[in-house]
């Protein structure tokens, strides 16, 4: 959300990749589509709506692809 990160990129994104103090997020080839790392700024928005969270571990969303679907489907 705000950063054009792919559904199954964030599924699989670890908050270890995201860094607030110097604003972007990386995205490591392991997790990518095309399996090239890619550096994503950070918005002003997405830094307000991160920043409550600064220090968390684990997934960024602790959520399987089928529970995700259902909760935006409903």
């Amino acid at each position: 959300f705000f950063a054009g990160i792919r559904m199954s990129e964030m599924l699989r994104l670890d908050w270890s990749s995201i860094d607030l103090l110097e604003h972007f997020i990386r995205l490591p080839a392991a997790i990518t589509k095309t399996r090239q790392t890619r550096n994503i700024d950070i918005s002003t928005t997405l830094e307000k709506w991160l920043a409550p969270y600064s220090g968390s571990t684990g997934k960024v969303v602790p959520l399987s692809p089928d529970s995700l679907r259902k909760k935006t489907s409903s």
